[in-house]
C-alpha cells in the first residue's frame, strides 16, 4: 500500500452504492484495478465517506453517446448538477467532479444518475489525510524557508488548491529543491486541461543520490484543470535529513502547490492511512509506543485470575474437612477396637453334687463387651449366693445376671470393684486365639459362696474351673 494513499477505487469499502449498478471486471484498458461500476437506471446512488479537505469522482466517458446528468453533494451542502459530456472516442480517467476546499475531518459525497444513460464510475480521488497516522507534515509552495526556485517561476492560484495559489514553470531547467527531515515525501500539484497543455509535464525527481524520476500514473490532460494531483512520491528512506530537487525539462506547464512530509520512522510501518476514517489508519512506531500506555486494563484476565484463586480456597477448605472428619473416623476405630472380654465357663456338674467337679476339657469362652458398661456393672449389680450354701449349683445355660442374689458386705463390694477393674485390664491385652461363644446378654455379677475368696480375680476362678 502507498504511504501517501490518494485514490479509492469503486469497490472499496468506503463505496456504497443503491440502485441499479452492475460491475465490469477484467478491464485492461486504463482503468483503475481494472474494474469500474456501471449504472443505466435513473434514481442510481453511490456515497462515499472520507477524511479529507478535498474531493474528486472519476469515471470512463463511452464514445458516441448523449449527455449524463448527474447531481453531487458533500454533506449537507448545496447540491452540484454536471453533465457528463461524451467525445467521439472513449475517455477513461476523466474528472466528473471536483468539490472546493473543506474543512479538516470527516465528509460524505453523494453522486446521483438523474437521467436513464451509462455511467461508468472507476475512483475517487482525497488528498491525504494530514492528521491521520502517519501524520504528515505539509509544506506549502510558497514557504521560501525550506523551499528555493531557480530559473523561471510564476505563481497564480485557484481555490482548490491549497491555499489558493502554486508555483507553475515552462521554462525548461527551472528547478526547486526542498531540505526536509523525515523518512518520506510525495509532491502535489496541478495537471493544466488539455486545451491549454496537451501533454503531461516531463518534470524529473531527484531524491539525495538517486537517479531522476519521472511523472507516471497520473491522469491524463482534460478539458478542465484538475488538482491534488501526486506527482511525486518517495520510497521508505532511513529518518534523518533529505534533499529534493524538481527539475522542468519541456514547454508543458509544471505546476507545484505542496509537499507532505513523513517527520517519524517508517522502517517498522505495514500499513499506511487512507482517508476513510482518523481511526482507521496504520500506526508509527511512535504512535505504538503511545498507544500502548493507554491501553485499558485486561479485565478478563483479572475477572479469571479472581475466580481461579477462589475457586482454590474453596478447594483446600473442602480438602481440610474431608481430611479431619476421615481422622475422627479412624481414631473412633481404634477406640472401639479395643475392647475387653468377659469370661463365660461353660461346664456340666453332676446334678446333686455337694462338691465343685472339675469338668473334663471344659474351658471359659470370651464374648466382647465394652469396657465402660462393664466397669459400670461390676459396680452397680447386687452380690449373688446360691440357695444351697453347700453347692454351687451353677448352670452352663443360665446367664450369672438372671442369678438371685443377696447383697455382701460393704467390705466385700469394694474389694470385688477393684479386682472387677484389674480384670477388665487383664482381658483387654489378652491375645485370645480361640472362636467366641454368642454374646451375653447381661453382665456377670461376681459370687458369693462357701470357699469363694472375694479378693480373688475373674481369672484365678476361672483357672479353677479348668
Amino acid at each position: 500500500m502507498a504511504i501517501f494513499k490518494n485514490i479509492y477505487d469503486d469497490g472499496d469499502p468506503a463505496v456504497v452504492y443503491s440502485g441499479d449498478w452492475s460491475v465490469k471486471t477484467n478491464l485492461d484498458s486504463g482503468e483503475v484495478g481494472g474494474t469500474a461500476h456501471v449504472a443505466t437506471t435513473q434514481g442510481s446512488k453511490v456515497s462515499f465517506k472520507f477524511n479529507g479537505t478535498f474531493v474528486a469522482t472519476y469515471g470512463t466517458i463511452p464514445g458516441l453517446v448523449g449527455p449524463v446528468n448527474v447531481t453531487f453533494q458533500v454533506d449537507n451542502k448545496p447540491p452540484v448538477k454536471t453533465a457528463i459530456i461524451s467525445n467521439s472516442t472513449t475517455l477513461r480517467r476523466q474528472v466528473f467532479y471536483q468539490s472546493s476546499i473543506l474543512s479538516e475531518g470527516q465528509h460524505t459525497l453523494t453522486m446521483t444518475l438523474d437521467v436513464d444513460a451509462e455511467l461508468w464510475l472507476d475512483y475517487f480521488l482525497v488528498p491525504p489525510f494530514q492528521f491521520g497516522s502517519p501524520m504528515f507534515t505539509k509544506i506549502d509552495d510558497g514557504d521560501t524557508s525550506n523551499i528555493s526556485y531557480s530559473g523561471t517561476w510564476d505563481r497564480g492560484g485557484r481555490s482548490e488548491e491549497y491555499l489558493s495559489a502554486s508555483h507553475v514553470t515552462i521554462v525548461p531547467g527551472s528547478e526547486v529543491q526542498l531540505t526536509f527531515t523525515g523518512s518520506a515525501i510525495a509532491v502535489f500539484g496541478r495537471i493544466s486541461s488539455r486545451t491549454a497543455n496537451p501533454a503531461l509535464p516531463t518534470a524529473s525527481f531527484t531524491l539525495d543520490d538517486r537517479g531522476p524520476v519521472l511523472l507516471s500514473n497520473i491522469a491524463p490532460p482534460q478539458k478542465p484543470d484538475i488538482f491534488h494531483q501526486k506527482l511525486y512520491e518517495s520510497p521508505v528512506l532511513p529518518l534523518g535529513i533529505h534533499k529534493l530537487s524538481m527539475l522542468q525539462a519541456g514547454t508543458a506547464r509544471f505546476w507545484f502547490d505542496y509537499v507532505l512530509v513523513v517527520p517519524t520512522s517508517l522502517q517498522n510501518t505495514s500499513t499506511v492511512s487512507d482517508n476513510l476514517s482518523p481511526t482507521t489508519t496504520a500506526i508509527s512506531s511512535a504512535t505504538s509506543t503511545a498507544s500502548a500506555g493507554n491501553s485499558n486494563p485486561p479485565v478478563g484476565a483479572i475477572v479469571g485470575g479472581v475466580l481461579g484463586g477462589l475457586s482454590l480456597l474453596v478447594l483446600i477448605v473442602v480438602s481440610l474437612l474431608f481430611f479431619r472428619r476421615a481422622e475422627a473416623r479412624g481414631c473412633k476405630g481404634r477406640r472401639d477396637a479395643v475392647q475387653p472380654f468377659v469370661s463365660q465357663p461353660s461346664m456340666q456338674l453332676p446334678h446333686g453334687s455337694n462338691g465343685v467337679d472339675s469338668p473334663s476339657n471344659s474351658r471359659g469362652r470370651y464374648t466382647p463387651i465394652s469396657k465402660a458398661l462393664l466397669q459400670q456393672q461390676c459396680m452397680t449389680s447386687p452380690r449373688h449366693t446360691p440357695s444351697n450354701s453347700q453347692d454351687l449349683g451353677l448352670s452352663s445355660e443360665a446367664t450369672f445376671g438372671q442369678n438371685s442374689a443377696q447383697t455382701g458386705a460393704q467390705s466385700s463390694k469394694r474389694k470385688v470393684e477393684t479386682t472387677s477393674q484389674r480384670s477388665i485390664t487383664r482381658f483387654a491385652r489378652r491375645d485370645i486365639s480361640e472362636p467366641l461363644s454368642p454374646p451375653l446378654q447381661d453382665i456377670p455379677p461376681p459370687y458369693s459362696a462357701p470357699g469363694f475368696n472375694h479378693s480373688s480375680s475373674i481369672e484365678d476362678v476361672t483357672d479353677r474351673f479348668r
